[in-house]
């Protein structure tokens, strides 16, 4: 028996999870395999996807500490991160682990930041399976040598187990019901998703928006906005899709442009299904669909409204995408095909002896000097991006800080939602990434959120006055007016020149 230890970020619903569960059940199945699953981030599980896991015949380890963490890595066979990036197992991986066979499975496009994939992860790896093609043109799998590539890298999609949709049967209903199962968060959603959503003309359309996201109240005011509250079905988390997708007629899943998908289980589970999906080139989703024949890609808003109106108004052409969808997926996608391509990779890797590797990553080749431990881990794991934030650290004038504080606060959504604030959470008092979060709250109008942050990253001694400037600004404007003069004093103190300052003390003279 070969032990497989899986090492992900936290057991939730999402789609790497939903892999492992898939995968493990039919390996195990299949071969001389037995998985088990440790959380980085137990206090994040989800207790329904745990029950997933266990009925699916996963182990759920439970280490108390670090040590015994690294106690499993040196006991099982093979130890397969599910890595994305995430501070969690980029801690990790930064730690000395002991002697092992080490693989990751790669769940993330892999082309833009924060989802970009570093160079030098794949040679600290022993094996890497790109979760998609996708993911397998990216740069990090794209400039190995045709020798390294073939000797340890491998595409497996990333898949869920069909078995749960066993039960889905189309059921009548009134109307046109146009499905979104997923990530409700402009991170990943298409901004604009309403609008063009409501520009098809289509009579009785009905948008049925399922997921976790920040983003449900948003799409609910955008609705009513347009007059059109009652088109959109905004319910949140759902546990059990299989009634959601009985009642879909087609499926609309715009993602923004620079969006981190690499295999999207809920559009396979959606072509399973038999329902046509319209999708836009962006990320991996556009080897997902094969356009005209499993559904169709479009480039521009018009396009995506035009797609959902020719499949109201083409009965034909609805079921003829459906029967072919559902033919594609059941031959290339599902968790049993997945498993049968990772067995023989699993036995590859045993293959190897286990080996001693030095921590990954070395943040003084890309963080500014002036980087706390933090911040350098979270600059290191960009590959595009870092510029911006290095140069806040930096001694340069004044306009120049200002213009890369811009440039943080102008980011996109992905970087500062995934990137930024993501390893704030992890690396709670670490002052430049207070800093940048409350750079990112701000880019987005949040003014409160902003004014934490930027009152944490002088809790944690940011070394530059910027932030009580920021917090002086941000305190007028809401109206906390003793505050704003207490941080103006504090950076006419700092910087007697400056002369925003000068003016906002003065402007602050006549607030009550």
């Amino acid at each position: 028996m070969i032990r497989v230890l899986n090492i992900i970020e936290s057991i939730s619903l999402g789609g790497a999870a939903r892999t492992v569960f898939g995968t493990s059940k039919y390996s195990a199945q299949l071969g001389p395999f037995k998985h088990s699953l440790v959380s980085l981030a137990p206090q994040l599980d989800d207790p329904a996807a745990c029950l997933i896991a266990t009925e699916c015949g996963i182990e759920l380890l439970r280490p108390t500490n670090y040590s015994e963490l690294l106690r499993l890595v040196a006991d099982h066979d093979i130890v397969l991160v599910q890595w994305w990036n995430n501070p969690e197992v980029d801690n990790l991986l930064r730690t000395q682990l002991p002697p092992c066979r080490l693989a990751a499975w790669i769940h993330i496009g892999g082309h833009h930041d924060p989802q970009g994939i570093p160079d030098a992860l794949i040679p600290f790896l022993d094996f890497a399976i790109a979760g998609s093609p996708y993911t397998y043109e990216s740069a990090a799998f794209a400039s190995l040598s045709d020798g390294v590539r073939s000797a340890k890298t491998a595409m497996v999609y990333d898949a869920t187990d069909f078995a749960r949709l066993a039960d889905v049967r189309k059921v009548p209903h009134e109307g046109f019901n146009i499905g979104y199962i997923g990530t409700v968060d402009f991170s990943k959603m298409h901004p604009n998703y309403v609008r063009m959503s409501a520009e098809a003309r289509i009579p009785g359309a009905r948008f049925i928006v399922c997921g976790p996201g920040g983003e449900q109240d948003t799409i609910r005011a955008q609705a009513a906005q347009l007059g059109r509250a009652d088109s959109f079905d905004v319910r949140g988390m759902v546990q059990d899709i299989a009634p959601v997708l009985s009642a879909l007629d087609a499926y609309g899943y715009p993602l923004c442009e620079e969006n981190y998908a690499a295999a999207e289980l809920n559009l396979q589970e959606v072509m399973f299904c038999g329902i046509p999906p319209v999708v836009f080139s962006y990320g991996g989703v556009k080897h997902l669909v094969v356009d005209n024949f499993t559904g169709y890609i479009v480039r521009t808003e018009q396009e995506y409204a035009q797609a959902l109106e020719h499949l109201f108004n083409s009965p034909y052409d609805r079921a003829r995408i459906g029967r072919n969808a559902a033919e594609y997926a059941r031959q290339i996608f599902g968790a049993e095909h997945a498993a049968r391509k990772l067995n023989p990779l699993l036995e590859s890797i045993m293959r190897g002896e286990k080996r001693s590797r030095a921590p990954f990553g070395s943040v003084s080749s890309v963080a500014s000097p002036a980087s706390t431990p933090g911040a350098a881990r979270f600059l290191e794991s960009l590959r595009d991006s870092r510029e911006p934030f290095n140069a806040t650290l930096q001694g340069g004038d004044l306009p120049s800080l200002f213009g890369a504080d811009a440039r943080i606060m102008a980011a996109s959504t992905l970087l500062k939602r995934g990137g930024v604030k993501n390893y704030r959470r992890f690396h709670s008092t670490d002052p430049s990434l207070c800093f940048w979060s409350g750079l990112a709250s701000l880019g987005e109008g949040k003014a409160m959120e902003a004014l934490a942050e930027f009152v944490e990253a002088l809790r944690n001694n940011f070394p530059h006055w910027r932030p009580w400037w920021y917090v002086a600004q941000l305190s007028h404007q809401l109206g906390h007016y003793e505050l704003a003069r207490q941080s103006v004093a504090q950076v006419r103190a700092l910087a007697p020149d400056f002369k925003g300052a000068q003016e906002l003390q003065v402007a602050l003279e006549s607030c009550a």
